[in-house]
């Protein structure tokens, strides 16, 4: 059987340099260090992916009796999986340079091997022979405070990135899940009618510039679940209040905030919750939202029908983590369950139970820095995570009638998500450390006992 993961964004280069200050107008100052390193979202995502999946997942299969069954002899049912990445480059230096990590790291279906095969996709990679390769600058700066500060200078792209520039322009006979960066959101609107995605995650790192924006709002609107940044709910809230002043959503949410006590970001995550796309009731929705050193939340619709959820309500950020921490003592991130409910603008009552996760602690890595690409990481580990949860339901004969994922199940993907972004702050750059598979399957089995 054949799952397929397409992910549609960015592919960049990225230099850092490691300096002792910040640099001063009309200086010359000298690196401690420099490094190149692969970066892009989306490039960064389809890259942990393929260390975490590259060797075998275990299928579930049924045998005589009906019973689920691993890896029996003459019984194994093959996982074909298939990750492409959808992206534009330059011909030039960087852009060679770019698209020759990730053909190194293309491996091919073996009949042969009873193991599952991953198949690393570049066709629908474009190189232009006029375009400048996008590419960034990263400065990592000491911070009395925080330890390092970090700066990036993105040079995006050159030119336009347009649909009709993809080799694979008709239907696609299987996208089990797209991921989506934010970026090229007119391409992105394109690949998803096209292709119609069974699920569809986008990450949202922060508001796009005014030429991309209208399609960009529009993709969210066609995606199933969200990846915010720790800044974005605000930047989206900031957006609809200034929309229009007096309407009547911006007076429900001057009322929630001023007079109700909720938090601007939790109300901006219902915002955007209320926009996900829920046409195929088949698939979970959630919103996940990083939160830097702190670790993450999760936000999933909280309905009474399905479980019965004892945990404290409450209306703010503050409330939601208080002093909860991972301890060096802690083998894993610990959550924390929380219900979040209000009235809408016309009286409808909404209700929903957040996770938050701490972040991951290792003893043997006592002082990391994310010089760049533990969001990405993060991102994939749900992915990786939610790739699982779609192929096993798919398998199993006796599934459930829709696969709404659990509270639970979502505390494990987060707790996977932070555990990949965590080592991933290891290593120098987006790909330089992270997960590979061994580990991957080891942390999945290891807190499926959780």
């Amino acid at each position: 059987m054949k799952f397929s993961i397409h992910c549609l964004g960015v592919m960049t280069m990225d230099y850092l340099a490691i300096m002792n200050e910040f640099p001063i107008p009309n200086s010359k100052m000298r690196t401690s260090s420099m490094e190149m390193h692969g970066g892009g979202n989306a490039a960064n995502v389809v890259f942990h992916l393929i260390q975490m999946m590259r060797e075998k997942i275990p299928t579930i299969m049924m045998d005589n009796e009906d019973q689920y069954t691993t890896n029996k002899p003459n019984k194994v049912q093959l996982e074909f999986i298939e990750i492409a990445l959808i992206s534009k480059i330059g011909n030039d230096v960087v852009g060679k340079a770019i698209y020759e990590e990730f053909a190194q790291l293309q491996c091919h279906h073996d009949d042969s091997v009873e193991r599952t095969t991953i198949d690393l996709n570049l066709n629908n990679i474009v190189k232009s022979p006029s375009a400048q390769s996008a590419f960034s600058f990263i400065m990592i700066t000491p911070n009395k405070q925080s330890g390092n500060d970090r700066t990036i200078i993105n040079t995006p792209l050159s030119e336009e990135f347009s649909f009709s520039e993809l080799t694979q322009q008709q239907k696609h006979a299987n996208i089990d899940i797209l991921f989506l960066d934010g970026r090229y959101s007119s391409v992105a609107i394109s690949y998803v009618n096209t292709h119609t995605p069974k699920y569809v995650m986008m990450e949202c790192e922060r508001m796009r510039p005014t030429l991309e924006l209208n399609t960009f709002l529009e993709l969210i609107t066609k995606s199933h679940s969200l990846f915010l940044s720790e800044n974005f709910p605000m930047e989206y809230l900031n957006y609809v209040t200034q929309l229009d002043r007096h309407d009547s959503l911006n007076t429900w949410i001057n009322q929630c905030i001023s007079q109700d006590g909720y938090d601007a970001r939790l109300i901006s995550m219902h915002l955007l919750f209320s926009q996900l796309s829920c046409n195929n009731v088949e698939v979970p929705t959630f919103i996940t939202c990083t939160l830097g050193s702190k670790g993450s939340i999760g936000m999933i619709l909280h309905k009474e029908e399905e479980h019965s959820l004892e945990a404290p309500h409450i209306k703010t950020m503050e409330q939601l983590i208080q002093d909860k921490s991972s301890s060096q003592s802690d083998k894993f991130p610990q959550t924390t369950l929380s219900t979040f409910s209000l009235s809408g603008p016309s009286g409808e009552n909404f209700q929903y139970a957040l996770i938050y996760c701490t972040s991951h602690n290792d003893s043997k890595f006592p002082n990391i820095v994310d010089t760049t690409g533990a969001g990405d990481a993060f991102n994939a580990g749900m992915v990786f995570c939610m790739s699982r949860f779609l192929m096993e339901t798919t398998h199993r004969k006796e599934q459930r009638k829709t696969p709404t994922l659990t509270i639970y199940e979502l505390g494990k993907a987060l707790k996977f998500a932070n555990i990949s972004a965590f080592y991933t702050c290891t290593g120098v750059g987006a790909r330089g450390a992270g997960i590979d598979h061994e580990k991957a399957e080891k942390l999945w089995n290891e807190l499926e006992m959780m």
